[in-house]
């Protein structure tokens, strides 16, 4: 029940979560890729 350190706890929480989301896009973005350029490709 400390409220001090939920302030501090939110700071790395975000920058976890901007991780997240940037990790997803270069997955996103390798995946398509390997669509395009794949077997499976046009």
């Amino acid at each position: 029940m400390k409220k001090h350190n939920k302030k501090n706890d939110e700071q790395p929480a975000r920058r976890d979560e901007r991780q997240v989301v940037l990790t997803s896009l270069i997955l996103f973005i390798i995946s398509t890729i390997i669509r395009h350029f794949g077997p499976g490709g046009a």
